[in-house]
């Protein structure tokens, strides 16, 4: 079998069937096609194909040659085929990669701006919402603003993008009007795996090497920052707890230990300790959903507010809260230990966004 695989990786472009790569292997196709995917994960003809698509990538960037001759060199039999298949593997079509690794590409990301920027490409556009805004903790001064909830195609036309990337916003924001515009990718990746996100982005820019850049100034200045925490006698916990809440008109929101936007940052990266009330939450839950009488059980020394405008009657509705009697009774509001904090940076994922967490932790505890 490592002999067979040997074969493929030297001569990917023989018109090789997996009957023709049995009958040199000795064995009979059924079993061969098991102990292949048994070694390599999967079968035969797909890890075939990944080879090829590989060596694709490199002509498409290192050549001017023509997508037909590309294809017949690497061993398909058509460009037709090879570029069906090719876009099942990389998700772009030869030509849309082509051209997206070799110069900048006018791309619009909504919500995936922080991506971009830590990878150095500036989108042609920024997300917007008429409740929320637009993310000001990024540097994106002189972008045009494209509001996700009333922008139309016509609005999005005149910016010219030649590349749609979105994630599973694309259905919760009903951006399926916006199709046609420009060709359009949906990144897989769910929020929470960040980084795995970043990577994939990445990988459709050709920047793999600036992520692995980000990702470890990111590790190094998490690691700065706990330690900083750390210094205290006692350490980190000797601060007190923390807790992070997200305050609507309608709603207050506790956010979880282990998930969501801030619990795995606060708690597990920086050492930080969480309330007691969230050691009751089940594991499965983001947030843990309170009534103005409730906060009472908030048992936190320190805590972290973002107010959410998007269920506002009138400016200023979601600040209310702070006339509350019950919020004025907390032990921490009483003690000066509640820091506002910038919406779009705490309630995002990106790596640009958790720096700002970070910050905004230092600035408030040490």
């Amino acid at each position: 079998m490592r002999r067979s695989i040997a074969r493929i990786e030297r001569d990917y472009r023989e018109p090789f069937t997996v009957e023709s790569l049995a009958a040199s292997a000795g064995i009979g196709r059924w079993t061969y096609t098991n102990l292949f995917k048994e070694a390599t994960g999967t079968l035969p003809l797909d890890y075939l194909n990944g080879i090829r698509i590989a060596q694709a990538k490199r002509l498409l960037l290192a050549t001017e040659d023509r997508l037909g001759e590309i294809a017949q060199r690497v061993g398909f039999s058509s460009e037709y085929y090879f570029s069906r298949r090719f876009k099942r593997e990389a998700g772009l079509s030869p030509g849309q990669y082509r051209r997206l690794h070799r110069r900048e590409v006018r791309v619009f990301a909504p919500y995936l701006e922080d991506a971009l920027l830590a990878l150095g490409i500036m989108p042609v556009a920024q997300y917007s919402h008429r409740a929320w805004g637009v993310q000001e903790y990024l540097p994106l001064e002189g972008v045009p603003a494209f509001d996700i909830a009333d922008g139309t195609r016509e609005d999005l036309l005149r910016l010219k993008p030649e590349l749609m990337l979105f994630d599973d916003g694309f259905e919760r924001w009903g951006l399926d009007r916006l199709s046609g515009v420009a060709p359009k990718l949906i990144l897989q990746q769910p929020g929470e795996a960040w980084a795995d996100k970043l990577r994939g982005t990445a990988a459709l820019f050709g920047r793999e090497a600036e992520a692995q850049r980000v990702l470890r100034r990111y590790a190094e200045e998490t690691r700065e920052a706990g330690a900083r925490l750390a210094a205290a006698a006692g350490g980190a916990a000797a601060r007190g707890s923390v807790a992070c809440l997200r305050v609507s008109a309608r709603h207050i929101r506790l956010y979880a230990e282990r998930s969501g936007y801030t619990g795995p940052l606060l708690y597990g990266d920086l050492g930080l300790r969480p309330p007691e009330i969230l050691r009751h939450l089940p594991q499965a839950e983001r947030s843990l959903p309170l009534r103005p009488e409730q906060l009472a059980k908030l048992d936190a020394d320190h805590v972290f507010v973002i107010f959410d405008k998007s269920e506002n009657r009138y400016s200023g509705e979601e600040r209310e809260l702070l006339e509350h009697p019950c919020w004025q009774s907390l032990p921490s509001v009483q003690a000066g230990r509640v820091y506002e904090a910038d919406f779009f940076a705490w309630m995002n994922y990106g790596v640009l966004a958790h720096e700002r967490k970070i910050r905004d932790v230092l600035n408030a505890l040490v």
